[in-house]
């Protein structure tokens, strides 16, 4: 798809260091521009949050910002590797003393569509980060960020 798109039009971003999400492209065709998602349901549902929604508040005259993000408590291990931006699926887990931490589902691949429809939100990771240890600080973007859930 992508070497038809460059034969047609112009493509500006392909393949980006995402995850998931790593075949999403973003171009134009004369004078309309395109998102092309991800074939899985998770990447595409993360990819359409993260870009699909801003880029067409932007197009609308909303403007572009990103959604707001709190720091939480990470409940398990992130095994990432640096150079690459990943959202993690997490939902909120209240502990016995009344604290929240954030866990993920046993499954978590890219087409494993419980993992988003059990999901409170996501973390997002930057390509700086490595490896991160349970307790640590991150940043949660709940679903409510991008006007979905309860408010």
């Amino acid at each position: 798809i992508a070497n038809v798109l460059k034969d047609l039009g112009e493509v500006h971003a392909w393949r980006l260091a995402i995850k998931p999400g790593r075949p999403l492209a973003f171009g134009q065709l004369g004078p309309a521009l395109f998102l092309g998602l991800p074939g899985n349901p998770v990447a595409a549902n993360v990819c359409t949050l993260m870009f699909g929604q801003p880029l067409i508040r932007a197009l609308s005259g909303g403007g572009w910002h990103r959604p707001k993000s709190y720091p939480q408590k990470l409940g398990f291990d992130v095994n990432k590797k640096v150079g690459r931006r990943e959202w993690l699926r997490v939902f909120q887990e209240q502990q016995p003393n009344g604290d929240y931490v954030l866990q993920r589902s046993a499954s978590h691949g890219s087409g494993i569509l419980t993992s988003m429809t059990r999901a409170d939100g996501l973390v997002e990771v930057d390509e700086a980060s490595g490896n991160i240890p349970a307790g640590s600080l991150v940043d949660f973007i709940p679903f409510t960020s991008f006007g979905m859930g309860d408010a």
